[in-house]
């Protein structure tokens, strides 16, 4: 096949969506492990709360290298590209430097911090949860100077690098906790953590040897970019910090859940964030350099034929997924992690928490598309507005629902900050593009919806028709359900079928 059709938005979607399902594969398998070798006990929370300020800050500079580097390397490229691979050597060391201090600072406060979340507890439980704060900061600025030159191969659509890239990290957790987890417990989690890190970020420098030069690393005089592109940098990174700090909130009501019950709710989030990372994020991160080239060039037609198209079709996956979850949700939850410590107590306590969540997947799935979009367009600053609402109005939610519904208010609160979040996106973006919801964009919804009606009062009526419940007769069902909503969508030809109908044109035209 050729290379051209993975340059496209369809051919760089499947290949990173097909990748993607590799690499949480491997993350599927970590999270059984976790499942089966610390289920819902309390040693697995006080890891959850040791390793989340170091997770969310790699996970926040991962989207914030997307969100501003590639923007700005474009614009460099445009002028020269002697000018841009400045850009990314400086960029490299600017946040290497940055988040070194960053790490730092955390090291010192290391003590108040793990206080503030535990409380007095244990001195046992406070050595734990700051031995893996210790050691999962050392990953910090590691993963930002990788996440810069992951950024820089996908600004170059060249997909391949980087999603094998992301692998590292989950392999390196499981063959630790194969090996070091019985003389090391959960602290295996954390070493395998900083290995698995130390591995992408030397894979990503041979990959990019290139157009890394060491004397340009080292000329720190030069590692801050123009003023304008300064305070755009300032605000995403306040922007993916305020976005990546839900958890961070979530988990300082430790003392107010169940035991296990943070657990949960982290088993539940791998769940719902599954499907995300695997379509939506790839579809975004696909259709991102597209969404920037069009609106350098003012083609507002363009920008938003593939904002609209790109929603549509996440609507068609997402819409019946809501409804899979709905019913069947405990059945994957226990075929996917009931063994070993994790019982049925952690399946009912997990499928509990997802119910909630889900109520938030369509909306939040569309936000990942909706977030490019706003960052190519510039509305960065309406964004950050929107994120220090939503982040206070959390906080306050939390206070309200976790004393009643313990780990259920803390999921409830999420589901509601997402929904607000992704309709606060969009009407940004109308508000600038003058984007309406057509009439044949909310019949397709309709449409979508009524196609998952009418499979649910097909597998409704067969369930009835079996006495005994078992895990066959369960993917008996949801096949059906799948085969009956897709087999109704292709005979009423829907819009999106036929936008899948067209991509696969263009990929068996490119073969």
């Amino acid at each position: 096949m050729s290379n051209k059709f993975f340059s496209t938005i369809a051919g760089a979607s499947l290949l990173l969506t097909f990748i993607g399902l590799i690499g949480r594969g491997f993350g599927f398998f970590r999270e059984i492990i976790f499942a089966s070798e610390y289920g819902i006990e309390k040693e697995f929370d006080i890891y959850l709360i040791g390793s989340v300020i170091s997770v969310s800050i790699n996970t926040a500079v991962f989207y914030l290298c997307q969100n501003y580097f590639i923007p700005a390397y474009h614009n460099y490229k445009s002028t020269s590209l002697e000018k841009a691979n400045d850009f990314l050597n400086n960029s490299v060391t600017l946040l290497f430097v940055f988040f070194s201090f960053i790490t730092f600072l955390l090291y010192f406060f290391s003590n108040q911090i793990i206080t503030a979340y535990l409380g007095q507890n244990s001195s046992e439980l406070f050595s734990l949860a700051k031995n893996i704060f210790v050691i999962t900061l050392f990953t910090i600025p590691l993963n930002a100077a990788a996440a810069i030159l992951i950024s820089h191969r996908q600004a170059e659509s060249e997909f391949k690098s980087t999603a094998i890239a992301t692998l590292f990290p989950n392999v390196a957790i499981i063959i630790s906790i194969i090996v070091l987890n019985t003389s090391l417990g959960v602290l295996s989690i954390a070493v395998g953590y900083l290995i698995g890190i130390i591995l992408q970020f030397v894979y990503m420098i041979f990959v990019s040897h290139k157009e890394i030069v060491l004397s340009k690393l080292m000329k720190l005089k030069n590692i801050f970019p123009e003023k304008s592109l300064a305070s755009g940098l300032i605000i995403i990174v306040l922007i993916e910090v305020i976005n990546q700090s839900y958890v961070l909130v979530d988990r300082f009501f430790y003392k107010s859940v169940e035991t296990g019950g943070i657990a949960a709710l982290n088993y539940a989030n791998v769940l719902f964030i599954l499907p995300i990372s695997i379509f939506s994020l790839a579809l975004s991160t696909a259709i991102f350099p597209k969404f920037s080239q069009a609106f350098s060039i003012n083609d507002f037609d363009t920008l938003k034929s593939h904002f609209t198209n790109a929603i549509r079709i996440n609507f068609f996956f997402f819409i019946p997924l809501v409804f899979l979850i709905f019913i069947f949700g405990d059945s994957f939850i226990s075929l996917i992690f009931e063994r070993g410590k994790f019982t049925n107590q952690g399946t009912e306590m997990t499928f509990e928490v997802l119910q909630l969540l889900t109520f938030s997947l369509v909306f939040y799935s569309s936000y990942a598309i909706i977030n490019k979009m706003i960052y190519s367009s510039g509305l960065i600053n309406k964004l950050f507005f929107v994120a220090i609402i939503l982040f206070v109005l959390k906080i306050l939610l939390n206070y309200f629902l976790v004393e009643n519904f313990k780990q259920n208010g803390l999921a409830l609160s999420s589901s509601i900050i997402y929904i607000l979040l992704s309709l606060s996106g969009y009407l940004i973006l109308r508000n600038k593009f003058k984007f309406k919801l057509s009439l044949s964009f909310l019949k397709s919804f309709l449409l979508i919806t009524l196609n998952c009606l009418l499979a649910l009062l097909i597998i409704t009526t067969i369930g009835i028709l079996f006495l005994v419940e078992s895990t066959f007769t369960n993917i008996f069902i949801i096949s059906v359900f799948i085969i009956t909503y897709f087999l109704s969508s292709y005979f009423i030809d829907s819009d999106e079928i036929k936008l899948l109908r067209q991509t696969s044109k263009n990929f068996y035209a490119i073969k």
